[in-house]
């Protein structure tokens, strides 16, 4: 619902008559053409994000006036306008606002649920034509072949892709197990090296305290994959993944396109309660240590880290064209290796490390839930872009399903009896070798 004093503010600022917001002079509605006009405004908002077609304003932003609607008549004409001049059906709110200022008419358009709407030519009670609109800064357009294209699919675009990392620690040290446990390529890849940088008194004093210990890998988990990031976007954002027999290979589908490069200095700091800020530790300067090299984003997209508000943190990679989200949530800590790996089962009374009887007195594990979610604006000024955008959002998930998803890695592995036997060969041959 509008009110009196909204209408107001909308009309004093220069900046609302945009995306959302249309002004009109009531005489629109007189003719054919305005009738159809009206319904162009319409269908283009609800083709991008909805929005209000405001009728009795003139085109210097003054109130027409007063009594300058037959109300009933006039909305039933705004009625017969959807009804018969646009489709799908839209549900619009038509509301009357008798302000002192003037009179207005205000049409709330709702954004498409499912297929863009169309402004439509009937014949005998059949659609014989259909011309698709859309707004931009600028005002109505048509759309193009290639946006009316995304339009059908959008709901198919906008894409979440849920996934869990866990990563398997060595208990007295909080470090990662560098032989001998598998562990998805990023564990060992970008968590094992960032934490052996990381002074041995600081990480005594973080697994002393509970809380400390999860904080921590949340703290650093988002910048890790980050750092997953400088291996595959090192020439260019717009990028093709190969994985053959457990290798990967990354080239430049373009360098041409319009990127910005990222730094380490670039990265965002940790806030101030951070557990590494409490020793006084810029993460940045360890990512450094162990070699983070620059990336490649597309231009005017802004990254950043962000704290939630729970036990958690996103990454946040904003354009005016598109917003993808990944976050990471604090899921669960545990004794022992996590129960999905294959090792578990085998390793419950195994004698691994000196001093050490079982399994839960060597490994602790962590959990995230984490998700990463897109959502795609079809590019106003470059529509050629939108393939490259939804390329890239693509090739994240690629990477995010063949190096983070635990339990996708954890598929992958042999059943655990088959470790178990493994473990019983050796015994045996040991045996036998005692035996000589």
């Amino acid at each position: 619902m509008t009110n009196c004093e909204e209408l107001k503010n909308i009309v004093n600022n220069p900046d609302e008559e945009n995306l959302k917001i249309e002004f009109k002079n009531s005489h629109i509605l007189k003719t054919n053409k305005g009738k159809k006009k009206i319904a162009k405004e319409i269908v283009s908002f609800a083709n991008k994000y909805g929005g209000k077609l405001i009728l009795g304003i003139n085109k210097d932003r003054s109130f027409e006036g007063k009594n300058i609607f037959n109300v009933d008549i006039d909305k039933g004409k705004i009625v017969g306008i959807i009804r018969d001049r646009i489709s799908p059906n839209l549900n619009c709110e038509i509301e009357f606002l008798p302000c002192i200022e003037g009179d207005v008419i205000v049409i709330n358009t709702p954004k498409r649920k499912d297929m863009p709407n169309a402004v439509v030519k009937k014949s005998d009670g059949k659609i014989i034509n259909r011309g698709y609109y859309t707004r931009t800064s600028h005002g109505i357009r048509d759309v193009s072949d290639k946006e009316l294209q995304y339009l059908f699919k959008e709901e198919k675009i906008n894409f979440s892709y849920p996934f869990k990392i866990v990563i398997n620690y060595i208990k007295d040290s909080l470090r990662i197990p560098p032989l001998g446990l598998e562990s998805p390529s990023c564990i060992k890849q970008y968590y094992l090296p960032l934490i052996e940088k990381i002074p041995n008194e600081i990480l005594e004093s973080i697994k002393s305290e509970f809380d400390d210990k999860f904080r921590f890998f949340m703290e650093i988990t988002p910048y890790i994959l980050l750092m997953s990031f400088t291996f595959y976007f090192k020439y260019s954002w717009l990028i093709e993944v190969k994985r053959h027999n457990g290798q990967r290979s990354s080239r430049a589908i373009s360098t041409n396109v319009p990127k910005k490069r990222i730094q380490i200095n670039e990265l965002p700091t940790l806030p101030n309660d951070s557990i590494l800020s409490k020793f006084s530790i810029d993460i940045r300067e360890i990512l450094d240590e162990v070699s983070f090299r620059e990336f490649f984003i597309p231009i005017n997209m802004d990254l950043n880290i962000f704290k939630k508000k729970t036990v958690g943190y996103e990454i946040i990679m904003e354009h005016e064209d598109f917003k993808f989200i990944i976050s990471f949530n604090f899921d669960m800590w545990g004794l022992g290796l996590d129960q999905l790996h294959p090792r578990r089962a085998t390793y419950l009374n195994q004698y691994l490390y000196e001093g050490k009887e079982n399994i839960n007195d060597q490994f602790e594990h962590i959990q995230f839930d984490c998700k990463f979610n897109t959502e795609f604006k079809f590019p106003e000024n470059n529509p050629e872009l939108f393939d490259n955008f939804y390329h890239y959002a693509k090739t994240i998930k690629d990477i995010l399903l063949n190096e983070w998803d635990y339990q996708k890695y954890i598929k992958k592995l042999p059943h655990h009896l088959l470790y178990s036997i493994d473990l019983k060969l050796k015994d045996i041959s040991n045996y036998l070798q005692n035996k000589k």
